[in-house]
């Protein structure tokens, strides 16, 4: 189900633009913010955690996007189990910016003079920035659920994470009060065991697979519930 999602939201122009564009932009972005200076050769895994991001703020709008289509009563009220109903939607625009921001990461730091160095570590942490986006994007839907606007909220999603992940600035030159919300989202943790070289800091790599089974499931449930509640008021299609 996840790869049937996948195919047709590689249909959707406004999906496709999201999953290219984003990388490019924030690449170039990174590195006119250098200011001419050395390329860092870490730069690809930020743009993979952008451009999977930026894909799963969709979460926040795709449920709605089934409404539009007409499809989201017949996914509410399917004999399957609500899980396996709705999570290969969530997890393929996750899996639709990984799987485009990897590749295009590595040619484009490549051909502007950040060569990827493909450490371990690195490696590590672009599973761990899927895997985190994964068990956000259902916190990300349940507005959805609430609201037919709930796209409006998707750029908010996007700058606020970016910011507090580290991608943009490091955790650290961050304000104290945006660094201590920054180590409380697992996307922070993931990125910074990139940022642990040839040696691959398995603290980082603990906690962020923890705070990911705490979101995880607290979205879950959270999505599952407001779902039942929908059904039980007959508002799926309505709200």
């Amino acid at each position: 189900m996840t790869a049937f999602h996948m195919r047709l939201l590689l249909g959707i122009p406004f999906f496709v633009l999201t999953a290219f564009a984003t990388p490019a932009s924030f690449c170039l972005l990174k590195l006119v913010g250098s200011g001419g200076g050395a390329p860092d050769g870490g730069l690809w895994v930020q743009v993979v955690m952008a451009g999977t991001w930026a894909t799963t703020t969709t979460a926040a709008g795709i449920i709605g996007f089934q409404r539009f289509q007409g499809t989201l009563e017949y996914m509410s009220h399917s004999p399957l189990p609500d899980a396996a109903a709705f999570f290969p939607l969530l997890l393929s625009v996750v899996l639709l910016g990984a799987v485009v921001s990897v590749p295009e990461s590595l040619v484009l730091c490549a051909a502007l003079g950040a060569a990827p160095s493909l450490l371990p570590a690195q490696w590590i942490s672009c599973v761990l920035v899927v895997l985190s986006c994964a068990c956000l994007a259902p916190a990300l839907a349940v507005p959805c659920l609430h609201t037919l606007n709930s796209a409006a909220f998707e750029p908010v999603f996007l700058v606020v994470v970016w910011t507090l992940s580290g991608a943009v600035l490091p955790v650290s030159q961050l304000p104290t009060p945006l660094a201590q919300a920054a180590w409380a989202t697992p996307l922070a943790h993931a990125c910074a065991v990139a940022e642990g070289g040839a040696v691959v800091p398995w603290a980082s790599v603990a906690l962020c697979l923890i705070l990911c089974a705490v979101y995880g499931f607290l979205g879950y449930r959270a999505l599952l519930r407001v779902l039942d509640k929908s059904r039980t008021t007959g508002k799926v299609g309505l709200m």
